[in-house]
């Protein structure tokens, strides 16, 4: 009852956000409803090779747990992650709980937990790689900042500090058993074992199992920030172009996509719904775009979201029906 009742809350979160930038920007139905259907499918491509890029990235983080699916298979369960992530309480992690459901019952006995664990290990990727991309955003784009209104560089520069922060906490978590030598930290560790029943010490040498693999997870890292998330980018910049008829500066669209992204990454509301529209419009307005573009631009990119994510809805039919019947 109560994972429903945050469901709710972080629905109406979202559906308040988006209300308030409509009513703010002066957004009206046909700003969005002009958008050329051909911006609108290269929108959509764009982000449907970026999760199709992510479910390989997986693909190969599970060959270092000696887990055998097909790329069709890992690629399918990305996108069912994507679609259940907007419906499941917990966003993105309810999706990843789903994703570890499944594998687990694909995993061969005695590697299921490290299979399982690869999808945190994946996540921990994305999010290394997501936070290098705003830093890196962040410097390419800095004369393009300085023009900013004050109270959004103040934004850019705080969530560059929670950046570095995120960046050293992953650092952290790859090295923990570094940290066993330090006497408060060990005991730490112990009673987090203790408490979930040897658990801890599960994911702590999983963890070491996938350090190994330091090659894999860097090319992982490096295409992620380089390749996927600037997919995001391009996404966006289609839907720019649509509202405006112009060419947005691909500079501000890649700042923009990045941090909105980085923003949603904090479970506020499902999928970052609402979080993410609003630091885009901000960001946008910023940047110098009429208070209607800057209102418009996101909604076009959410609704580009929840095409991508409920498309991953017929990966879970076929699963669910089609693939069951093969047995």
């Amino acid at each position: 009852m109560k994972k429903l009742v945050l469901f709710i809350i972080k629905v109406l979160i979202a559906a308040a956000i988006i209300a308030f930038l409509i009513h703010k920007n002066g957004v009206a139905v046909r700003d969005v409803l002009q958008v050329p259907v051909g911006c609108l499918l290269m929108a959509v491509l764009a982000m449907f090779l970026q999760n199709l890029l992510t479910g390989i990235r997986w693909y190969h983080l599970l060959k270092c747990a000696g887990i055998q699916l097909t790329y069709p298979e890992a690629i399918s369960l990305t996108f069912q992650g994507c679609f259940y992530t907007l419906f499941i309480p917990g966003g993105a992690v309810g999706g990843d709980l789903i994703k570890a459901g499944i594998l687990a019952s694909r995993a061969p006995a005695g590697k299921k937990f490290t299979g399982v664990f690869s999808i945190l290990i994946d996540r921990m990727c994305g999010l290394t790689a997501l936070m290098l991309a705003c830093l890196l955003s962040i410097l390419w784009c800095l004369p393009e900042i300085s023009t900013f209104p004050e109270k959004t560089k103040y934004f850019i520069g705080t969530l560059s500090l929670a950046c570095c922060g995120a960046l050293c906490a992953v650092f952290a978590l790859l090295f923990h058993d570094k940290l066993y030598k330090i006497k408060w930290i060990k005991n730490i560790f112990d009673i987090l074992d203790k408490h979930t029943k040897g658990a801890f010490h599960q994911a702590a040498e999983a963890m070491i199992l996938y350090r190994s693999y330091w090659k894999r997870l860097l090319g992982c890292t490096a295409a992620t920030t380089l390749i996927f998330f600037p997919l995001l980018g391009q996404c966006l910049w289609f839907a720019a172009y649509g509202i405006t008829g112009t060419f947005p500066n691909w500079k501000i669209m890649f700042l923009t996509a990045n941090l909105s992204n980085g923003v949603s990454a904090i479970p506020l509301t499902q999928g970052g719904i609402g979080t993410r529209d609003f630091v885009t419009s901000s960001i946008l307005s910023g940047a110098g775009f009429s208070a209607a573009s800057s209102g418009a631009i996101p909604l076009v990119y959410t609704g580009v979201f929840l095409v991508v994510s409920f498309g991953g809805g017929l990966f879970v039919l076929y699963d669910t029906f089609f693939r069951k019947k093969q047995k």
